[in-house]
């Protein structure tokens, strides 16, 4: 394992330690790259995964590649790549997207995007298992954690536990 502590107040608030079987830095693009089991973690608690960390020192943002994910106090999102601005608060993910909050509902997306500083979050063909058991699915939605508020747009959703029955039939649903 290799550690990489990075501390550029002058570029972000936000203070990361970076650790990887291989850690290098590019001085032309003020560039670190950690592979092989890398994290990122900060002065605040949130945890970035993956196998393979680009950070953009200057510009303050991390690109993930394989296997990614992103924790905080309260959400975690697993993706094969994402984005994180760490001066914007934003984050862009793409592939097998999967957003879990504290309350224990999951959102399964394409590509989403998410704002911390408001914890509203938005994507594409989105499924959703809430923690009272219902089922939601749409092309495009959003969601406002703070106002515990979710938008589909010509969505489906069901009371059903199970999707599907055991004669593999889908369970009743509204569209709405």
């Amino acid at each position: 394992m290799f550690l990489f502590i990075l501390n550029e107040k002058s570029f972000s608030k936000d203070s990361y330690e970076i650790e990887a079987k291989e850690v290098r830095y590019n001085s032309k693009e003020d560039l670190v790259i950690a592979e092989g089991e890398a994290s990122a973690i900060n002065q605040f608690g949130k945890k970035i995964e993956a196998n393979k960390i680009f950070y953009y020192k200057k510009r303050g943002v991390i690109k993930t590649s394989g296997r990614s994910s992103y924790i905080d106090k309260f959400n975690t999102l697993k993706a094969n790549n994402f984005t994180y601005n760490i001066n914007s608060k934003k984050l862009n993910a793409s592939g097998n997207v999967v957003f879990s909050d504290e309350k224990n509902n999951k959102f399964f997306f394409d590509n989403f995007e998410f704002n911390e500083v408001s914890q509203i979050g938005s994507g594409t063909n989105i499924k959703v298992k809430a923690e009272d058991g219902s089922y939601l699915q749409s092309k495009k939605g959003y969601f406002d954690k703070n106002k515990n508020i979710v938008k589909l747009y010509n969505g489906e959703f069901t009371t059903c536990l199970n999707i599907k029955s055991r004669k593999n039939e889908f369970c009743p649903s509204w569209s709405i």
